[in-house]
């Protein structure tokens, strides 16, 4: 299976996020990828208040979803819309959510976050839970002959969750991340081995 990885820097302008990662996507379907893998929060990146949250949010599918959906279904593709903020309608936090779309254009698949990236990095607090509710249930899917596994991001600090995706039968794991540079370039390469 032929597979595309997927790298956007993000801004804070939804549309314009969307349309790229849509290009992106028609550019990979040209060179024969049959599984297309876009990164964490791809349709939107930066700060907001838990008010703006609301705004951001999305039900699913939304706006960023449907979409893909179509070119899934059009191109006979699998998409990984790494994640996008999903409303949540009993909170101003959004769930941090990872959508799979298969082949006929269908959502076969969500994972919600589990693991929230609350740190301090060089005295600079980073609070994912600010904006974002926690999940809780693992997703193993079918891609092709393939099960999959999904997690996102600072999951890949917690060898439990693959564990489980393990005894459900995941043979690859999907990380769409948006890693801070420093974290990144310390942890990211020897996470990902570990994990394999």
């Amino acid at each position: 299976m032929k597979v595309a990885v997927i790298q956007i820097k993000a801004g804070s302008n939804k549309n314009e996020n969307v349309g790229k990662a849509l290009e992106f996507v028609q550019s990979a379907i040209k060179k024969n990828a049959e599984f297309i893998i876009l990164p964490e929060i791809f349709n939107f990146r930066g700060r907001i208040s838990q008010k703006e949250n609301r705004s951001i949010a999305e039900h699913i599918p939304g706006e960023s979803i449907l979409p893909f959906q179509g070119i899934a279904r059009g191109s006979n593709v699998y998409i990984l819309a790494g994640s996008i903020y999903e409303q949540v309608e009993s909170s101003r936090k959004s769930y941090n959510t990872s959508i799979l779309i298969n082949n006929k254009g269908r959502i076969q698949a969500t994972y919600r976050k589990i693991h929230l990236f609350d740190a301090v990095i060089n005295k600079r607090a980073i609070k994912e839970s600010r904006s974002f509710l926690r999940g809780d249930q693992i997703a193993v899917t079918s891609v092709k002959e393939f099960k999959v596994g999904l997690s996102i991001c600072y999951d890949l600090r917690f060898p439990e969750l693959y564990n489980m995706c393990t005894v459900k039968g995941a043979s690859v794991f999907c990380i769409p991340s948006c890693f801070t540079k420093q974290t990144g370039q310390a942890h990211w390469e020897i996470l990902l081995r570990a994990r394999a």
